[in-house]
């Protein structure tokens, strides 16, 4: 390949690359607006995940990780409520905080940072006033309470 065109190759994958991992996560009235629309999906998936201990499920559901094994008709409600909700995957912190995985940025490890809907019975915490403008260490998530046990979040 002539150098000019690995030049140009390799400009739009830095270009590509930078645009991909600046790209702005939703904002708070964005997250809360999703968190009222989908609420009914999100309460019926909270449930299938504390009736199952679920640590995680990636893939729009396709994938479940939990204390007991999930097949059959149950994933398949698991892949359809995450299609419903439109959910990238939810996990369980170490705290028990369940979070749904709305919106996910970045291409590079320690890079990515993620948005979508926490359920906790407890209040999570660093609870904040607001999410957007709030610095996050790598491996930190911050929540802003919304409604009941419900909060919005970012991660990173």
């Amino acid at each position: 390949m002539p150098v000019h065109k690995v030049r140009l190759l390799g400009a739009l994958v830095l270009v590509c690359a930078a645009a991909c991992s600046l790209r702005p996560l939703p904002s708070d009235d964005d997250l809360i607006g999703g968190l009222k629309a989908k609420r009914a999906v999100l309460d019926q998936l909270a449930q299938l995940c504390q009736e199952d201990a679920v640590t995680a499920v990636w893939d729009k559901g396709h994938h479940v990780e939990a204390t007991k094994t999930v097949t059959g008709d149950r994933a398949t409600q698991y892949a359809d409520l995450f299609e419903k909700a439109d959910l990238m995957g939810a996990r369980r912190t170490p705290s028990g905080v369940l979070l749904f995985q709305a919106a996910r940025f970045g291409i590079m490890a320690g890079r990515t940072v993620g948005a979508g809907y926490a359920y906790s019975e407890m209040p999570p915490s660093p609870l904040v006033p607001r999410l957007a403008g709030h610095p996050l260490s790598s491996g930190q998530q911050s929540y802003r309470a919304v409604d009941g046990n419900w909060f919005i979040f970012y991660s990173r």
